[in-house]
């Protein structure tokens, strides 16, 4: 069995980005992984990224996980949200896609320690969808500064407990280096 080398993770966008950048550690010591690439896909043309998911799949010890948000209120079915992707993705394998449930914000928060940071968070839910999370930011807070704050108080772990999409992510990982 040939031990993966590099792992190339597809999200979304910048917010994604950031959010992934710091849980590198996280993938790392999950995987073994030291070398890991983060490739926001929205912007980008299709050709682009499909590009890249074939050289990840080509490349001896190369592997890969596409993440997508699920965000219901287009796709409701997690199978169908599946089926777009790889429709549009022609190179993209369905099993190496995690759907995040609801949107990355829901992430974000379910590994938040100190929740005095978001106003009337009593009313989120760790699926919260990307405009339930926006009206709980502090009105003195621009959101991408709010997001790098909330980082800063991450905790994986409380995550991995209050978000099943965040530890689905996180058992694929586990997953990566023993197949």
């Amino acid at each position: 069995m040939n031990m993966c080398e590099s792992l190339y993770i597809f999200v979304e966008d910048n917010n994604d980005k950031r959010f992934f950048e710091r849980i590198k550690g996280i993938i790392s010591e999950c995987t073994g992984i030291k070398t890991i690439f983060i490739v926001p896909h929205v912007q980008k043309p299709d050709k682009l990224i499909n590009g890249y998911i074939s050289k990840a799949k080509k490349t001896p010890n190369n592997t890969y996980l596409f993440v997508s948000d699920r965000d219901s209120n287009h796709f409701p079915c997690m199978t169908k949200i599946k089926d777009k992707l790889s429709n549009k993705y022609k190179s993209l394998d369905i099993e190496k896609i995690v759907i995040v449930e609801e949107e990355i914000e829901s992430w974000y928060f379910s590994g938040l320690k100190k929740k005095s940071l978001l106003n009337n968070c009593e009313d989120l839910d760790y699926n919260c969808s990307k405009e339930e999370f926006d009206n709980a930011i502090p009105e003195h807070y621009e959101k991408i500064d709010f997001l790098n704050e909330i980082l800063k108080y991450f905790d994986s772990k409380l995550a991995i407990n209050n978000n099943n999409s965040f530890n689905y992510f996180i058992q694929k990982l586990n997953i990566i280096n023993t197949h």
